[in-house]
């Protein structure tokens, strides 16, 4: 996952992403140019290359003729445009400063995705060991799913473009074992998941938006810290149709295109804002956290205690996991 590679797409070479590992031989692409992110066999993707020095090489440097893949050898005419030279050498230096650019904002998107997915795992695995004390004090019953989470649903969409289609399934593969509570957080969606919550990447301009999607309102709300505005997100859009059919699967009923109603999309007022790129993951898990707990007041959450916030979340997370590892690593 996240390794930069090009695709063989409308009879060319397309740089992109692996954004995630479907099968042994599947990988869902996000394609730097396009901005879509579509499904590549194994056999349409080669390593990423660069032109440096008259020469292709490939991302470690070793000059592409002593590392020529599988897929160039087999199809010969789609790797014709290996063999031309850039117009000149500002054009080469133009396009070897934008990848190392794209390759330094995906390692720190990469970085951020880690650290939302344990901070989510952590919320997760309080509220199993604390489950009693979440019950008594009436705090409704929910679940912090992975960054690839939301997004790996919206692969679904194209199904549901077939009005007579029935039948159609979404749980497959990871997200049926999420949503029927057989990996963690092990907790099964309609049964002990009232409320899901997550977050949705913005790509226009590279941000984290928070997401709660309530199972019994039916309905999505929003939660944004940046300062700019955002247009509607293409994977919110698409949720709130996919959404709807999960239900239905989980309660063993039969999904009709032409039945399915959509979810309400709501965005949440008076949330604290960042004008830091590097501060949207902090705020959206601990906007996300105050909201599955009930407090309405956000006002502490700023850039001014955004480094307090994160040596906090920091601490927060080394006790729940890795204190317990190294203890027990003591005692053997």
């Amino acid at each position: 996952m996240m390794d930069n590679v090009e695709t063989f797409y409308s009879k060319s070479w397309s740089s992109g992403q692996v954004r995630m590992i479907l099968g042994e031989n599947t990988f869902s692409v996000y394609l730097n140019s396009s901005m879509e992110t579509l499904e590549f066999k194994a056999s349409d993707l080669r390593i990423h290359r660069e032109w440096l020095d008259g020469v292709w090489k490939m991302a470690d440097g070793t000059p592409l003729h002593e590392t020529a893949s599988k897929q160039d050898e087999a199809n010969p005419d789609q790797t014709q445009q290996d063999t031309k030279e850039p117009m000149n050498e500002n054009i080469s230096k133009n396009i070897s400063d934008i990848q190392r650019l794209t390759r330094a904002r995906a390692k720190n998107l990469r970085e951020q995705n880690k650290h939302v997915d344990v901070a989510f795992a952590m919320l997760n695995e309080k509220r199993i060991e604390q489950s009693s004390w979440f019950s008594e004090q009436g705090i409704p019953k929910d679940c912090f799913v992975p960054v690839q989470f939301l997004e790996t649903v919206g692969y679904s969409y194209e199904n549901l473009q077939k009005p007579d289609k029935k039948g159609i399934n979404i749980l497959k593969g990871w997200v049926g074992e999420v949503v029927r509570g057989l990996i963690r957080p092990n907790k099964m969606w309609m049964q002990d998941v009232d409320i899901v919550y997550g977050v949705v990447h913005e790509r226009r301009v590279d941000h984290f938006i928070g997401v709660e999607i309530h199972l019994m309102e039916n309905t999505i709300t929003i939660f944004h810290c940046g300062v700019h505005k955002v247009k509607e997100n293409p994977l919110i859009q698409k949720l709130v149709v996919l959404i709807p059919p999960i239900k239905l699967e989980m309660m063993n009923e039969e999904i009709n295109f032409n039945d399915i109603v959509p979810f309400q999309v709501k965005k949440a007022e008076g949330l604290p804002k960042t004008k830091l790129p590097f501060n949207c993951g902090l705020f959206v898990v601990k906007m996300l956290e105050c909201r599955s707990l009930g407090l309405k007041k956000m006002s502490s959450i700023n850039d001014d205690t955004a480094m307090d916030l994160r040596s906090k979340l920091c601490c927060e997370m080394f006790d729940q996991f890795m204190d317990k590892d190294f203890q027990e690593g003591c005692r053997r």
